[in-house]
């Protein structure tokens, strides 16, 4: 039965109860604001943030980074060699520095410090980033390929300001001056000196000078003599078909040595041994021999052929016929070592290289190269189940306007794209590599920039572009970009360590419409790194 007194206990227990739940919310709220109170101050300050980009107009360096409360100033530090020695150390109480007085282009590191009133406290130091100084303001032209013999260079330079008088060559192993030359009027008036009597493989540093000042210099390095049977065509001007009557009959291995500037007219030829076909040195004609398919198709090779390599060195191939004409053709059995283009024009073809039958190629290789206008079997097309071709390399090349790159219906074991630059290549929808439903061991892509794809002559056009497919591959990329006017198809597979630039191809490149990429946006963060080196901001 419940009474009167049993119904007041219970209150008073409840009251209690209340009592107790209060006195510990208290409690805990005089803890927690005693924690709040223990926090103390934060061990030091925080780093330094970057506002905008480090620039280098001239032999100097500017760079600033956000405003910080409660500093009592800045460390700002500068290094060449990622701050394992440090070249200069300034303490400064604004958010900007300038380090003047610097080597001229020479990449330099730069870091800040936050320091606090309590030194103990200055925050870690944090890396701004590196920028490289420009050139020496200079008249002197920069260097090209033909310019580079194995005994003699082609020094150029612009006749601006004070009249120049004399040329240094430098010997860069020793720091030795090896030849003082005096220019003559006429030295003058052209502009240029063929500097002569030099070794082969050697590097050089020519220095050029009006009175005791300074104008500029370059450095190169001299190229090897050829060795092994040189086949020596540059006496012959006023023959075009000396090539093709030639290169079946020179032995093994040879060096076919042409005419600067002159267009070989060529035949269909079905190699069957190694050679070597080069431009000779001649630094005042400085245009390539044209190796022109214009009566014959394309290379192929003799059946059964077992070569050890081919090479095309500082030459121009190209053909009449877009629409049908290769560089290399071949339907028939073999095995191929290598197969070389250095310092090459490729242009104006179906395919640079498409194969069939049992021929096995274990080096496909594309360095220094220039390719433009290349229809729909690309670089390379495997176009038959049999054909092999197992390592192909492009690197510090320009792909224009290529239909398509690589195609394979076999296995191969590597494929490496690096330090190139592509345009309008591929044909929108295609695949940059394409091993569909093969096995391609490895896929690299490194400090490349891709410009946007090929448009179709669908309506309306598409011009989004397809990375890579394979049966499995392992793939690895860095430093590559893409332009704002490069698109991924919406399912394409992306290649790993792209970053994708704000603008577009004509924002960074010089005249893309005219084959000219030279790199004129200061921003762009491939600028000294990524694309073919021959357009990069130096």
């Amino acid at each position: 039965m419940v009474t009167e007194i049993n119904i007041q206990i219970m209150k008073n227990i409840f009251k209690n109860y209340m009592m107790i739940a209060l006195l510990i919310a208290m409690v805990s709220s005089i803890m927690s604001c005693k924690k709040e109170d223990d926090l103390g101050e934060a061990p030091r300050l925080f780093r330094p943030v970057i506002k905008g980009d480090l620039t280098a107009p001239s032999n100097y360096i500017d760079a600033s980074w956000q405003q910080m409360s409660g500093v009592k100033g800045y460390i700002a530090q500068i290094s060449r060699d990622t701050f394992k020695t440090i070249d200069r150390s300034v303490n400064i109480d604004s958010n900007k520095v300038t380090f003047e007085g610097l080597l001229w282009e020479q990449l330099y590191q730069i870091q800040v410090i936050a320091v606090a009133t309590d030194s103990s406290k200055n925050s870690k130091p944090s890396f701004l980033g590196e920028i490289k100084t420009p050139r020496f303001p200079t008249i002197v032209v920069d260097a090209q390929l033909a310019d580079v013999g194995s005994k003699s260079i082609l020094f150029k330079w612009r006749n601006e300001g004070e009249a120049v008088t004399t040329v240094k060559v430098v010997s860069v192993i020793n720091n030795a001056i090896v030849q003082t030359i005096s220019l003559t009027a006429t030295d003058i008036s052209n502009a240029y000196l063929l500097v002569a009597a030099l070794s082969p493989e050697t590097a050089y540093k020519i220095e050029l000078y009006s009175g005791a000042k300074f104008r500029g210099s370059n450095s190169y390095t001299t190229k090897a003599i050829p060795s092994g049977v040189i086949i020596d065509l540059t006496a012959i001007a006023d023959k075009p078909t000396i090539l093709a009557d030639t290169i079946l009959k020179v032995p093994a291995s040879a060096t076919i040595v042409l005419r600067r500037g002159m267009e070989y007219s060529m035949t269909s030829i079905n190699l069957n041994k190694s050679v070597t076909i080069i431009s000779g040195e001649n630094q005042l004609v400085p245009a390539q021999a044209v190796i022109f398919f214009n009566t014959g198709s394309n290379f192929a090779f003799a059946a059964n052929a077992s070569i050890d390599n081919i090479t095309f060195n500082d030459v121009i191939i190209r053909t009449n016929d877009a629409a049908g004409k290769y560089a290399f053709n071949p339907n028939s059995a073999g095995n191929i070592g290598a197969i070389t283009f250095e310092s090459c024009r490729i242009e104006n073809m179906r395919g640079v290289a498409r194969l069939r039958g049992a021929l096995t190629i274990n080096s496909l290789t594309f360095n220094n190269c220039l390719i433009d206008s290349i229809g729909g079997y690309g670089i390379l097309t495997v176009d038959d189940a049999a054909s092999k071709a197992k390592n192909i390399t492009i690197s510090n090349s320009t792909v224009s306007r290529a239909e398509v790159l690589l195609v394979s219906k076999s296995a191969a074991e590597s494929v490496k794209i690096n330090n190139s630059t592509f345009y309008r290549s591929p044909l929108g929808a295609k695949f940059m590599v394409d091993y569909n439903n093969v096995v391609l061991g490895t896929l690299d892509f490194t400090n490349n920039i891709f410009g946007p794809g090929k448009a179709t002559a669908a309506t309306p056009p598409v011009s989004a572009v397809n990375s890579f497919r394979a049966a499995s591959v392992g793939i690895t990329g860095s430093n590559n970009f893409t332009t704002s006017d490069f698109v991924w198809s919406a399912s394409a597979l992306q290649i790993p360590g792209t970053t994708a630039y704000t603008k577009t191809a004509t924002d960074i490149f010089t005249s893309p419409a005219t084959r000219n990429f030279t790199i004129k946006d200061g921003g762009f963060g491939g600028r000294s790194t990524a694309g073919d080196p021959r357009w990069r901001l130096k």
